[in-house]
C-alpha cells in the first residue's frame, strides 16, 4: 500500500510541475477544448507480449488533460479497466510531449468464469486495483486531431477462485464449498499506438 500511495505522490508531483511549465509557456492557452484518445495497447513482460485496446474521453484546460477511460486487456486473465486519466502536455522546441498517470479498477470479464479449469467444482475470477504510468509524443494535424504514441508501466491486479465441494455425490450432507484463491499482480511494459479527436 504504502509504494502504490508513493507511486500516486510521484505522478501528481510531475503533473503539477509539468503544469506550472505549461502555463508560463502558454499564458494565453485558456480554452476548455473536448478530446477522445482512442489506442491500440501492447502489453509485454517476459511471459509474452498481448494486446489490449483503450478509450479515454475527457476535457483539456491549459494543457492538462482530465478525463475518464475503459478498455479491454488480453494480458493474462481477460479484464475490462475502469480507470480516471490525467496527463499533461508540455513542448520541447516544436515537439509536443506528455505525461500521464491513469488509476482505477479492473473488472474481471464475464466470459472467464465458464473454463471452470482442473477437476474443481466452480471457477471464479474477480478484479482489481489498476494503474498505468508513462510517457508520450504528440504528433498533431488539423485542429485538435494527433497521432498518439506513448509508453508506460502498466500493472492490473486480479483473483482467481477454484470451488471444490467435499462429497460431490451428497450435496445435500455437505458442507459449504471450499475454494483455494490464486492472488495475481500483472506488471508489464505498455506500448499505446492512437489517434486523439
Amino acid at each position: 500500500m504504502q509504494k502504490k500511495l508513493f507511486v500516486l505522490f510521484i505522478a501528481a508531483f510531475f503533473v503539477q510541475v509539468c503544469s506550472a511549465q505549461q502555463q508560463k509557456d502558454n499564458p494565453g492557452n485558456k480554452k476548455i477544448v473536448f478530446h477522445s484518445f482512442n489506442m491500440m495497447n501492447l502489453l509485454y513482460n517476459t511471459q509474452g507480449l498481448n494486446a489490449g485496446l483503450q478509450s479515454v474521453n475527457g476535457f483539456s484546460f491549459s494543457g492538462t488533460f482530465a478525463g475518464i477511460g475503459a478498455g479491454m486487456d488480453w494480458y493474462g486473465i481477460r479484464s475490462a479497466p475502469v480507470f480516471f486519466d490525467l496527463r499533461q502536455e508540455f513542448k520541447l522546441g516544436r515537439a509536443r510531449f506528455f505525461g500521464y498517470g491513469n488509476i482505477g479498477y479492473n473488472i474481471s470479464w464475464p466470459g472467464n468464469s465458464v473454463g471452470q479449469p482442473g477437476f474443481s467444482s466452480e471457477y471464479k475470477s474477480e478484479g482489481g486495483i489498476y494503474y498505468d504510468l508513462g510517457f508520450g509524443y504528440l504528433i498533431p494535424f488539423n485542429g485538435k486531431n494527433a497521432m498518439v504514441i506513448s509508453g508506460g508501466y502498466s500493472v492490473k491486479e486480479m483473483v482467481e477462485k477454484y470451488g471444490f465441494s467435499p462429497c460431490s455425490f451428497s450435496p445435500g450432507q455437505c458442507p459449504a464449498m471450499q475454494y483455494e484463491r490464486y492472488d495475481y499482480r500483472f506488471q508489464r511494459l505498455s506500448l499505446k499506438i492512437g489517434w486523439r479527436f
